[in-house]
């Protein structure tokens, strides 16, 4: 079995599955993953020894959601002697969507987004963080990803959501069935990826 771990997106939960089915799903409160994180972990692990691995989002993300997650996960794999594996938000919610060529979007802060392309788009959008205004095409595109409101409201008009998307536990599943991590002998435990270097003013 497989215990894959979202602390940060909208749709934040914990998921137990095997290479077959989704054999549990648990929803989580980002905001409050620090209380419920545990508990949501003990309602669906019964036996914490028949884990194969686990899968945590590693980032870009809150802060505070990423230290809750990759802090309490990377210590649980160490005591269980399990590997531990992140994948970032892109990576994951790229299983969430049903076609190839789309990019993934994500709000970092009031200017500037997370951009990354799949299938043909890959080239021309590398994993890269951009002004939102620097975010234009001539030709229509498919996105994905968690923008805020105002970043939704900026973008330009051929940019399109794409609305049906797989459940968080059928995420995980799609990815647990696709992923090349699983023929990896060997692992680190997990870093945050923040996606840019905190801004931090010191008093003069």
């Amino acid at each position: 079995m497989y215990l894959c771990v979202d602390t940060i997106t909208p749709v934040a939960g914990v998921t137990l599955l095997d290479s077959k089915q989704v054999l549990g799903h648990k929803s989580l409160d980002p905001k409050q993953a620090s209380e419920s994180l545990l508990t949501a972990i003990d309602a669906l692990v019964d036996d914490p020894k028949a884990l194969k691995a686990i899968f945590v989002i590693k980032g870009p993300g809150s802060f505070t959601g990423l230290r809750v997650g990759i802090a309490t996960m990377n210590p649980f794999a160490h005591h269980l002697r399990i590997p531990i594996i992140g994948l970032t938000t892109a990576e994951w919610a790229a299983h969430s969507v049903q076609q190839a060529d789309f990019i993934y979007l994500q709000t970092m802060n009031r200017d500037e987004i997370y951009i990354q392309g799949f299938g043909r788009f890959k080239d021309h959008y590398p994993q890269s963080i951009v002004s939102l205004s620097s975010v234009r095409s001539d030709e229509s595109i498919d996105y994905v990803g968690f923008l805020s409101q105002d970043h939704q409201e900026k973008l330009p008009t051929n940019y399109q959501s794409l609305d049906e998307l797989r459940s968080a536990g059928a995420t995980w599943l799609h990815f647990i069935q696709h992923s090349t991590f699983l023929q990896q002998k060997t692992y680190d435990l997990v870093e945050p990826y923040y996606g840019k270097d905190a801004s931090i003013t010191v008093k003069k």
